[in-house]
């Protein structure tokens, strides 16, 4: 819907930077924005508990479907179901190491709910909830909520479409 407007008419001269997060756009989306206001969209992660985890800078290369690189004072890693670091390109849950210190800006505990905070730890790790990869550059990529599974008729939509295209109105025809 957002991108089916027609931007033409507007300058956007005070517009310097645009940053997006919550949710990763899809290549069409970060290339019509580009066409039709001259900007580039620099794609960041975070968390509640932990702030911003991951970003792409100005100074960076942006790859779209990326999340950019880890941020101090964070050592952010992709790991298995036993905490173990696992290879660049490997899919697995995204951690934030916590040992031998846990890092500033990382909460330290859910209020009243002690077993939710001991299950998102593990190891050296404090576990996001969040499956990713890391590619070969050091660029983080989202792939989901690892407790965000949606089947229907043995299909999963998050493989069709993003919330993103569908605010911005990107037609789709999922195969499922």
């Amino acid at each position: 819907m957002f991108l089916k407007e027609d931007f033409t008419s507007y300058k956007f001269k005070s517009l310097q930077y645009c940053i997006s997060g919550g949710e990763p756009i899809s290549l069409e989306v970060i290339e019509e924005w580009k066409n039709k206001t001259g900007l580039d969209i620099y794609e960041l992660y975070g968390q509640t508990e932990a702030g911003s985890i991951c970003s792409v800078s100005k100074e960076m290369k942006i790859k779209p479907g990326t999340m950019g690189k880890a941020l101090f004072p964070y050592d952010v890693q992709i790991v298995d179901q036993e905490a173990n670091i696992l290879p660049h390109g490997k899919e697995g849950e995204i951690a934030i190491r916590i040992k031998p210190e846990r890092p500033l800006g990382l909460f330290t505990q859910y209020i009243d709910t002690p077993q939710k905070t001991a299950a998102t730890t593990h190891g050296d790790f404090f576990l996001t909830g969040d499956r990713g990869v890391i590619d070969e550059d050091g660029y983080f990529k989202f792939i989901g909520r690892a407790d965000d599974i949606i089947n229907s008729s043995g299909c999963d939509p998050k493989t069709c479409y993003s919330r993103n295209d569908l605010f911005f109105g990107i037609d789709f025809e999922c195969s499922c």
